[in-house]
Parts: C-alpha cells; sequence; structure tokens
C-alpha cells in the first residue's frame, strides 16, 4: 500500500487513544504479567498522560514531510507498547518496535497473543547493533529512552538517521542539563543523562537532522510539581523537552 492509499484509507485519529475497555485491559495486564522487578514501575506505565506531548507532535509532524504519510515506523526503546497501543496518530501503520529488555519483548508478545496489538514487529536487540537497510523508515520515535545513561545521541542519532528515508521524521525527548542545579537542589536528580544546547545541537547536525518544534514535556503528578514546571518555563527551561526534527532532503 503506497503512502497516498495509507493516507485515504481511513480517517486518521489522533491524540491519547483514553476510551473504551483497552486502557483499563492494559493496566490489568501490566499488573499480571509483568516480572516482580517491573511492577513498581505499572502505574507509571499505565499513566497515559505520559504520552501527551508526543501524541499532539505526531498529530501535528508525522505526516507532513516531503513523501506524504508516514508508512513504516521505528520505535526505539518501545518498553511495554502503551506507544503502539495508545497514540492515535500510530494506529493502522507498519511498526518495529525494538527493545533490549526481554521482559518488555515477552510483553509485547502477550499483548499481541491477547489479541490487543497488532501490525507490530517486536525486536529484542541492542539498538546501537542493530542493523536495517539504508532508507528503511519514514520516522523513528525515541521516547523516554535518552535519559539513561547507556545511550548517546551523539552516538544514535547519525546512526539511527542512516535507516531513515530522505525528508524523514524523527520525535526525540531529551532532559535539559541547565535545571540539574535545582533538581539536586530538591533532593530529587537521579542518574539521568542530561544534555547541553550545544551537544543536542551537534548531535542533530551530525544526523542530518533539523528541528521542527520543541515543546516542554508536561509534567506528571501534583499541583507542586505542576507550578515548579511552569515557574522553570517561564525561565525558557524545562525539567525536559521533546524535539520533532526532519532528515535533510536529498533530492
Amino acid at each position: 500500500m503506497s503512502s497516498e492509499q495509507v493516507a485515504k484509507a481511513a480517517p486518521r485519529q489522533t491524540g491519547v487513544l483514553r476510551g473504551g475497555a483497552l486502557p483499563g485491559r492494559y493496566a490489568e495486564a501490566l499488573r499480571q504479567s509483568l516480572p516482580p522487578d517491573l511492577q513498581p514501575l505499572a502505574p507509571f506505565f499505565a499513566d497515559l498522560s505520559r504520552l501527551d506531548t508526543l501524541a499532539e507532535m505526531l498529530d501535528q509532524h508525522l505526516d507532513t514531510g516531503p513523501h506524504g504519510a508516514a508508512r513504516r515506523i521505528l520505535n526505539v526503546g518501545c518498553g511495554p507498547m502503551a506507544t503502539e497501543l495508545f497514540c492515535g496518530a500510530l494506529q493502522g501503520r507498519e511498526m518495529v518496535s525494538i527493545d533490549y529488555t526481554q521482559a518488555f519483548v515477552a510483553f509485547g508478545h502477550h499483548l499481541q497473543s491477547e489479541r490487543l496489538l497488532t501490525g507490530v514487529e517486536i525486536v529484542h536487540a541492542d539498538i546501537m547493533a542493530a542493523i536495517w537497510p539504508e532508507g528503511h523508515f519514514d520516522a523513528i520515535l525515541l521516547h523516554d529512552i535518552l535519559y539513561e545513561d547507556a545511550l548517546d545521541i551523539a552516538d544514535l542519532l547519525p546512526k539511527l538517521s542512516t535507516f531513515l528515508i530522505s525528508g524523514g521524521y524523527v520525535y526525540l525527548d531529551v532532559m535539559d542539563a541547565r535545571v540539574r542545579w535545582l533538581w539536586r537542589l530538591l533532593g530529587r536528580e537521579r542518574s539521568y543523562r542530561r544534555y547541553t544546547q550545544g551537544e543536542l545541537s551537534t548531535a542533530l547536525h551530525r544526523a542530518g537532522l533539523s528541528e521542527i518544534e520543541r515543546q516542554p514535556l508536561r509534567p506528571r503528578g501534583g499541583l507542586v510539581r505542576q507550578v515548579l514546571h511552569r515557574l522553570l518555563r517561564c525561565g525558557g527551561v524545562s525539567n525536559a523537552f521533546a524535539l520533532s526534527t526532519r532528515k535533510a532532503l536529498v533530492r
């Protein structure tokens, strides 16, 4: 099916899909099927608000590239498949979801066996060792993974860009090094990887990616957290922010 046929096949869903029985079934699957060491994270994974900024950016940019609708999408560090299930813009696409944590891969296969997840190829691998043909994907997603010390965008983005079509789309979110001092002061800083603006710009340039849009990631939590993040935004910074980028078009 061509990109034009994908776009015309049915009206696209948008936003985060919170309706129906699926969110409850997903939360129950997390409680029943994740291994004990990951069970404490089940409420976090079931919190669909963490997908709001991602879904909004996909709605705005996924199908606006020079080749039209994105057909084949790579989700890097997919975790327990919430992105695949609940981002409306991703429904009906051809997706490859990769993670190095075997438990998440097994959970994805469980969702497939329960017929909750379809149209997704699940790959268990280290993304730095994975190989696809040049220009294989129309879009690549890096959601909630660049906070880990094990991954560095200076190495990861140029590698992934090889597998991206000319003019293809990349979503990523990163933590801002400019506010590390604040979280340390509050005793809330963990071993997150944070990036300076220079590091981020250099990595994007090396990968041949240009920034389309940047948004502060919407915080999860209570009123105090909401107020703190608003104050940060007033100062022109954010604890974490999301970027939509596009690979240079080769004609």
